[in-house]
């Protein structure tokens, strides 16, 4: 009786903690990870209490109270709404990201063009992060960049790297792109994550994956 009882306070703490998290982030998709959680929850942070909090998340969820987003926990009533000055917060940064082309956005001139139109730091971070939650921008190396330069400049390495030459290096990939050095190796380390590529020293040379990547896009 008293573990029910445990569990019931346990589970509306983690609610009430959830719902105050997406009213302060409304952007957000996610919710608050485990270990956060148990934080919260001043769970002690041993194998017993750790166990505890883990269960009860597999119940909230089967429940249909909470939903996993990614490596975090949401109330699954949470759903992003965006209103009309939303919306238009969101196409001033997308439109700033789109318009750097191939120079490297900086973050300090994206919040001087924010400020301008009444976002705060605060709100530019929940944007940014709104817009790498949908692909519609990446973030590496404490940079933003558009979706679209990413997604072109990916096409051209796995193209080069297939049908020209085994390896790449940094010079030879800013020739390709007509680019910098700069969001040369910004790129390169977003396509180092994704498993496309894989670095040897100076040079890049395409996986499996990155022929897969490639074959899926020119089949479309």
């Amino acid at each position: 009786m008293w573990l029910k009882v445990r569990k019931e306070l346990l589970a509306e703490r983690i609610k009430r903690h959830l719902a105050v998290f997406h009213k302060i982030n409304p952007m957000e998709p996610g919710g608050k990870t485990r270990d956060e959680l148990t934080g919260l929850l001043n769970v002690h942070r041993n194998h017993a209490g750790e166990e505890v909090v883990r269960l009860l998340l597999k119940e909230m969820t089967q429940a249909g109270i909470l939903k996993q987003v990614n490596n975090t926990w949401a109330l699954v009533k949470h759903e992003i709404q965006l209103s009309q000055v939303d919306k238009g917060h969101i196409r001033l940064i997308k439109n700033f990201l789109k318009n750097c082309g191939m120079r490297t956005p900086l973050l300090s001139e994206m919040m001087k063009k924010a400020t301008k139109t009444g976002i705060d730091e605060k709100r530019l971070r929940e944007i940014l992060r709104y817009l790498v939650g949908r692909k519609q921008a990446f973030f590496t190396d404490g940079h933003y960049l558009y979706c679209d330069v990413v997604n072109k400049c990916r096409l051209e390495l796995l193209r080069y790297l297939t049908d020209s030459e085994e390896s790449i290096t940094v010079a030879q990939f800013r020739d390709v792109i007509d680019g910098n050095r700069k969001i040369c190796l910004l790129l390169f380390s977003i396509f180092d994550s994704e498993g496309i590529v894989i670095r040897q020293k100076d040079l890049r040379y395409i996986t499996n994956k990155g022929r897969r990547v490639l074959e899926e896009s020119d089949e479309r």
